[in-house]
């Protein structure tokens, strides 16, 4: 599972952005309390991760099929994407030990990642 390099940058944004994420939870929190709010952050990341592999699997698999077939495989890709991030919050609204409040950040990182990778 090679990543290309646009990839990797926005791979290790992810993790230092839920990293610091994260961390200001544990200061925000104070207490034990931050765990389920760092495990909530921790599973959106994992999220994160994947559907950064799919977006480099798809981007890799859409320039080399033609138009049609290229566009079928791209939104079929961008909604697998958007259930994954659905199924984790699903998941964390729905577990008592994760908050989804941590998830919800998690969901946040994304955006901040895409453009902070530009800069790594």
């Amino acid at each position: 599972m090679k990543l290309s390099e646009t990839a990797g940058k926005l791979l290790k944004a992810v993790v230092i952005t839920t990293l610091a994420i994260i961390a200001a939870g544990f200061v925000y929190y104070r207490s034990a309390s931050a765990f389920p709010f760092a495990a909530g952050a921790a599973l959106l990341a994992a999220t994160n991760a994947v559907r950064t592999w799919s977006l480099d699997h798809t981007a890799a698999s859409v320039t080399g099929a033609d138009g049609q077939k290229a566009l079928i495989s791209f939104y079929i890709m961008f909604f697998a994407r958007f259930a994954l991030t659905g199924a984790a919050l699903a998941a964390a609204a729905l577990t008592p030990f994760i908050s989804l409040w941590g998830a919800i950040w998690g969901v946040a990182v994304w955006p901040v990642a895409v453009i902070a990778s530009k800069y790594l």
